[in-house]
């Protein structure tokens, strides 16, 4: 594992047992997660895919309250079918941009359709299923390196993300910001 072969991550792996990146298996949901998350804050992304979840998705119901959670906690997914059918202006009413509306639709859209198979994207190379991605707007290298690492499990590194420099400087320069 690379805890055994690098000792910063073997002491962050210590200090921190058993966490691990969570992956959002479903293509459909991690596009529009990066698609509504451009440029504004994560808070009111989430208030937006929860509004176009609510107009159009499934809820779920849990049979047991998660763990630790209220016992009326609302599970959405969307519907790539009833998405892929929606307006812009449908979208704008729930604030999203409208580029970020025509992209959000355009992408559930492909998958309604069957041109985006998240099974198929999972055995290409990576370079492979980052030119599928980017074709689409309002999907850019950053979002399709993301998509592989965070939807694909891939073991890769956004380089260019703040965050990633952050940790990396802070793990291994000490403190200072890598280029």
């Amino acid at each position: 594992t690379l805890a055994a072969a690098d000792p910063v991550v073997s002491r962050i792996a210590a200090r921190f047992p058993g966490v691990g990146p969570v992956l959002q298996p479903d293509l459909l949901t991690a596009v529009v997660r990066s698609i509504s998350a451009q440029q504004i804050t994560l808070r009111f992304a989430a208030v937006l895919r929860g509004r176009l979840a609510r107009r159009y998705g499934h809820r779920h119901r849990l049979p047991l309250p998660p763990p630790g959670g209220p016992a009326d906690a609302e599970v959405w997914s969307l519907d790539a079918d009833r998405l892929a059918g929606a307006e812009v202006a449908a979208l704008r009413e729930l604030q999203f941009s409208g580029s970020k509306a025509e992209a959000t639709i355009q992408f559930a859209a492909a998958v309604a359709a069957g041109r985006v198979d998240l099974a198929e994207l999972a055995g290409l190379p990576d370079e492979e299923v980052i030119g599928r991605l980017v074709a689409f707007p309002g999907i850019g290298r950053w979002t399709a390196e993301w998509l592989l690492a965070r939807t694909l499990g891939r073991p890769r590194v956004v380089a260019g993300d703040l965050g990633v420099r952050k940790a990396v400087g802070a793990a291994y320069l000490g403190g200072r910001m890598p280029s």
